[in-house]
């Protein structure tokens, strides 16, 4: 359901035509950021439009604010591994961010918040016996899959009625999201292909079709440890190799 990486040979093509179609519309909106300044590099700057692609050093830029703010796409660094970023709540944007990526429809993504009471955003409302295990493990590396019924979030849910969130331990991003909103935030990969862990490897993977990279240099983290609960307790779905906090080990289910 949620990513296990595999290492493999990406033979899908990816759908361009819409993406280009949306790139066109979105350079209209951010026109405005025009070309490098303050030690921020722009691919293909000119006099015209802002073509797509540019790299900031900081996620707090304001460029890669107006990007995420108008709908579009980024690849960022999280507490784990880079990720390709967009509005949660922007149907079109993560039905974007699964093209780019060629993922699986009914594999449902991470979602990133900023704060713990962000998840009544998304109608989750942990009882207290759960409320102290996410106070364990968040902020950090743990996404914690959570029940999500009805249809209002289907898009991300994907069918699984379920959502993984996670409240990240790095404090620029959670300012960025306090500003934008939660961000859906799946690995920044095509398809069965292995992580990008510089943004190099990013624009081999993405080149213009992302608007912005914010680049913090080689990520050699892990991806997110999964958590899930159930009737029982919770339970450890995807174990990534990060330490589990005491607190949430008398609290695993068996």
């Amino acid at each position: 359901m949620y990513d296990t990486f595999k290492i493999g040979i990406h033979r899908k093509q990816r759908d361009t035509g819409t993406v280009h179609v949306q790139r066109t519309e979105y350079q209209s909106a951010v026109g405005v950021l025009g070309c490098p300044e303050g030690g921020e590099e722009h691919i293909g700057c000119s006099n015209g439009p802002v073509s797509m692609g540019i790299v900031v050093r900081s996620l707090q830029s304001k460029k890669l604010f107006a990007i995420l703010d108008k709908g579009g796409v980024a690849v960022v660094p999280t507490d784990t591994i880079y990720g390709i970023v967009g509005s949660a709540f922007s149907k079109a944007t993560v039905e974007r961010v699964y093209r780019l990526r060629t993922r699986a429809p009914k594999k449902p993504c991470i979602i990133l918040i900023a704060d713990m009471s962000d998840l009544n955003l998304f109608s989750i409302r942990p009882p207290k016996r759960i409320q102290s295990v996410l106070s364990a493990v968040w902020p950090g590396p743990f996404s914690v899959i959570f029940p999500c019924k009805g249809k209002r979030f289907e898009y991300l849910h994907r069918g699984t009625h379920t959502l993984a969130v996670r409240l990240p331990r790095n404090e620029p991003l959670r300012t960025l999201i306090r500003k934008v909103g939660p961000l859906i935030a799946p690995s920044a990969n095509p398809q069965d292909l292995s992580p990008a862990r510089s943004i190099r490897q990013a624009k081999k993977y993405f080149g213009h079709e992302v608007e912005c990279y914010v680049d913090a240099g080689i990520q050699k983290t892990k991806a997110s440890t999964l958590l899930s609960l159930t009737e029982k307790g919770m339970v450890v779905a995807r174990d990534s190799g990060h330490a589990i906090p005491k607190a949430l080990k008398s609290r695993l289910a068996p």
